[in-house]
């Protein structure tokens, strides 16, 4: 007696095991910071909810059809990059820093906004 398994349920445990990697991945992504605080003094996303609303995509792809994972793993995947480029870019600036001076125009005092290139 063997136990075949089929190839659609192969794709489809694969792309469960990937929604479950990519729910961890989100939800370490989305920790908050540690001085960040609600107003009823709890950090946010740090409840019981905040913990397993990630995983409850795993439980839902188990349920959907194939290519309804293969656009969780996409969407999911997709929203860590923007997430983590923006943390990036937000990372880079200082928190009181104002238009930056050219190098070359520093002299005459020439201020250029933020995001235009020198």
């Amino acid at each position: 007696m063997t136990f075949g398994v089929s190839l659609a349920g192969a794709a489809l445990a694969t792309v469960i095991v990937l929604i479950a990697c990519v729910a961890e991945i989100s939800r370490t992504v989305a920790r908050p910071t540690p001085g960040a605080q609600s107003a009823s003094g709890n950090a946010p996303g740090t409840g019981l909810l905040g913990r397993v609303l990630p995983y409850l995509t795993v439980v839902f792809a188990a349920f959907a059809p194939l290519a309804t994972g293969i656009y969780l793993v996409t969407s999911i995947g997709w929203s860590i990059a923007e997430r983590r480029l923006f943390h990036r870019r937000e990372a880079r600036k200082s928190p009181g820093a104002g238009p930056s001076v050219a190098p070359d125009r520093a002299k005459r005092g020439t201020v250029i906004p933020p995001g235009r290139p020198g």
